[in-house]
């Protein structure tokens, strides 16, 4: 089964290592985006799983949707 990330207010999908700790609902996750120098700090907003049984091999996938965290100043 594929399990894929995706950041609230985009289409993309992000595509998870198999073998990689699948994060639950209000965890959070620290991501570093391909082109981008710092970590984002994200929380699991919802965890989808979604079920293709229209052909003669059910396909399966979980989509992570992330949301993103604004950091306060002087917050650690």
């Amino acid at each position: 089964m594929a399990v894929k990330f995706q950041i609230k207010g985009t289409t993309e999908e992000l595509e998870l290592q198999r073998g990689t700790t699948i994060p639950q609902k209000d965890d959070i996750v620290f991501l570093k985006l391909k082109g981008e120098q710092e970590e984002k700090l994200y929380t699991v907003y919802s965890v989808q799983h979604i079920i293709d049984m229209s052909g003669i091999y059910h396909q399966s996938k979980t989509v992570i949707t992330l949301e993103s965290v604004k950091n306060k100043k002087g917050a650690v």
